[in-house]
């Protein structure tokens, strides 16, 4: 397939609004923002190779980010690869971030909302891949995006040179499409499984500093009657199923603990002797509850007697 070039002193318009435009068509639905006083300018060649789409750019300092809602107007799910060839650039995903020094990979899922920082200019090589080639030979991915490749170690400095290498033969490479897809999975594949060790200390460390925040964020909110799993997941900038993944770590799941946590609230609220003459129904909504009698079930379930009968008896 032809290799297409543009610049964007080639075009008519706004370069940012043509190069989303352009960006959008290449990969999948985005946001692209620059600095307020920065001239937007870039180059890209781009071939379609196979199963595999690369595209070799050269931006100056943006943003990009692909939300939850982007996500739903993507038509496929694909994994991307960026090798940074020059300058710095950042990609968040899951609450994770891969600072990218020169020939280092890391791959990222467009099935989930992540972002891309490019303080300032740069240039990267990146490969758009069916999710399908990556995960029939990888279990597990979506712990290892967002996740370095380092050029330095010896699989990923094996990876990386095979991806220059093919970068550089753009427009040549003819029927190679599914020996290039397949070896280049292969190595990427390899290089990815080799940090999965690493990743899994990383990812037990970020789990439980993020189960932390989560756990405050709960205790911070119990008096929100709205307070739920999608509050917590959209406030921590996390999936609604990583939420209960994190609280599943401490067998419990996110509407439990609300709930538990909230008639905990209530029982101190009605011990205290200052807050007699507080009405119990008040003491419910003051902790989240919308409806006494509600409020007065969960309390006799977990209690065994009614919220009048405790504050008696304390």
């Amino acid at each position: 397939m032809a290799v297409t070039q543009l610049k964007s002193s080639e075009v008519d318009g706004d370069a940012l609004a043509y190069w989303q435009d352009v960006v959008c068509d290449l990969f999948v639905p985005l946001s692209c923002s620059t600095p307020s006083e920065s001239r937007f300018g870039w180059s890209f060649a781009s071939e379609g190779l196979g199963d595999l789409r690369f595209v070799d750019m050269t931006v100056t300092p943006h943003l990009v980010r692909h939300t939850r809602q982007h996500v739903g107007k993507s038509s496929e799910p694909y994994f991307i690869l960026s090798q940074q060839v020059s300058g710095p650039g950042v990609i968040v995903q899951d609450s994770r971030e891969a600072v990218l020094e020169p020939g280092d990979l890391a791959l990222y899922d467009s099935t989930r909302a992540y972002e891309l920082r490019f303080a300032g200019p740069m240039r990267q090589r990146i490969v758009r891949i069916p999710q399908h080639l990556i995960t029939d030979k990888l279990t597990n991915v979506e712990r290892l995006t967002a996740r370095p490749v380092r050029a330095h170690t010896p699989l990923g400095s094996l990876c990386s040179n095979f991806i220059t290498s093919s970068f550089e033969l753009m427009g040549q490479l003819g029927s190679a499409g599914p020996t290039v897809s397949n070896t280049l999975t292969d190595l990427l594949s390899a290089a990815l499984r080799d940090g999965e060790n690493e990743a899994r200390l990383d990812d037990a460390v970020s789990a439980r500093v993020l189960r932390r925040r989560v756990l405050a964020y709960i205790e911070h909110n119990l008096s929100d009657p709205e307070l739920n799993v999608e509050q917590i997941a959209q406030a921590m900038r996390l999936s609604s199923r990583y939420i209960h993944m994190l609280m599943k770590g401490v067998g419990t799941t996110p509407a439990t603990l609300i709930w538990s946590r909230r008639l905990e609230r209530c029982a101190e609220a009605l011990s205290d002797p200052d807050m007699a003459s507080v009405p119990v129904s008040q003491v419910a909504y003051a902790w989240g509850y919308k409806d006494a009698a509600h409020f007065t079930r969960s309390f006799k379930t977990r209690f065994g007697i009614s919220p009048r009968e405790f504050r008696a008896r304390v």
